[in-house]
């Protein structure tokens, strides 16, 4: 089967291997704890199914037929989509303490997810969408590179892809909702940059796929995956700047509530030694 090389197939490619080394990161931070925290699993969760969309993303640019583009587009909306709508969800949960709801209810109703729409869009292929064959874009000059002309799938969304949507958009508001009330309830003592990293990451897939969602895009330029890299950069600044993984805040102040002693909090290296309201304690 010939393949092809496509502008779009380069952004995913290079989310992926983000999204990839974010998961990677997250696995090195668990495997380094002496705990593994909810939050951080779900993370890696988070990260490698954005990757395994990208890998699909990849190989639905790659192929030039339209019965192998709309064969793995069907893999995506029946697998790495219920996939990824449990992996933010799981996140949410984790991120304020909510996740005794994640088994069995959000395991059983992502593998109830997976499994239905794996078998309707086995019996019916454009059960989602009506396939009109294949559209022609290109060429398009990228600094000193040329591509030459490219094929994508031209599809017609039906009602069942937006209803299907719909469910989608449910989640991804539960979780923004979840995780705005737990920035109202502690806002005194959690870090404001990291909540709103986080709120703008989900944020951007979901206004992204909106997009094509009302007919504002067509299906076959779906800006969803460009912003999935989005959100991954997203939750890089809530890691690397805000430190998403390391003891939060809210967690500390509840310690110094409920303990009458004098303690000392070191982080997982035991590089540092601090006192409980934060300050260094003196070199000895």
């Amino acid at each position: 089967m010939e393949l092809q090389i496509t502008p779009p197939m380069l952004v995913k490619v290079g989310i992926f291997f983000l999204t990839a080394g974010l998961a990677i990161y997250g696995i090195r931070v668990g495997s380094n704890r002496r705990s593994n925290r909810s939050e951080l699993t779900a993370f890696v969760a988070l990260m490698l199914t954005i990757a395994f969309w990208e890998l699909l993303g990849i190989l639905i640019d790659t192929a030039t037929t339209a019965e192998a583009k709309l064969l793995v587009t069907n893999v995506n909306n029946s697998v790495a989509a219920p996939l990824y709508l449990f992996a933010i969800i799981w996140f949410g949960l984790a991120y304020t303490s909510n996740d005794r709801w994640v088994y069995p209810w959000l395991v059983t109703v992502t593998a109830a997810s997976i499994g239905l729409m794996s078998v309707v869009l086995a019996l019916y292929p454009e059960f989602l969408y009506e396939s009109n064959g294949l559209v022609t874009r290109g060429p398009v000059q990228f600094l000193t590179v040329t591509f030459e002309p490219w094929v994508g799938l031209d599809r017609t969304l039906k009602d069942s892809f937006r209803a299907y949507q719909l469910y989608s958009y449910l989640g991804l508001l539960f979780v923004l909702g979840l995780i705005v009330r737990y920035l109202l309830d502690n806002r005194d003592q959690l870090q404001i940059g990291q909540i709103f990293s986080l709120i703008a990451g989900i944020s951007v897939p979901l206004a992204g796929n909106m997009l094509l969602f009302f007919g504002l895009v067509p299906p076959d330029m779906n800006p969803t995956d460009l912003a999935f890299g989005v959100l991954a950069l997203c939750f890089a600044v809530a890691i690397f700047r805000y430190r998403l993984f390391d003891i939060a805040p809210l967690g500390r102040q509840q310690a110094i509530e409920t303990m009458t002693d004098p303690i000392v909090i070191i982080d997982d290296d035991d590089r540092t030694a601090k006192n409980v309201d934060g300050s260094s304690l003196p070199e000895t």
